[in-house]
């Protein structure tokens, strides 16, 4: 009879090993969750940033598209208007 004991103790045992075994995985389980949802929160505040550093750079890139194309037709212009300051500037010297 003292056998049975003992196998009741085991069976005991490996019942408390597994319920163990869950809470250990259970508790585990949770904490990858938590984690996984924090890196999800880290990763769309970053998206959110990239998104708005992407927009600015779009933006300063297309305002500085149009000066250079306002700076070079009026650097032609301004060529020929000083080449002909200049002759002016010329002959009110020899008068």
């Amino acid at each position: 009879m003292v056998t049975n004991t003992e196998d009741d103790d085991d069976s005991q045992e490996e019942t408390v090993n597994y319920k163990l075994q869950y809470r250990n995985l259970k508790r585990k389980l949770k904490f990858l969750i938590y984690e996984n949802e924090c890196f999800q929160e880290t990763l769309r505040s970053t998206q959110r940033r990239l998104l708005k550093a992407s927009r600015d750079r779009s933006f300063l890139l297309d305002r500085l598209f149009a000066l250079e194309k306002v700076e070079a037709s009026s650097s032609e212009g301004e060529e020929t208007e000083s080449s002909d300051d200049g002759e002016m500037l010329r002959s009110d010297a020899k008068r």
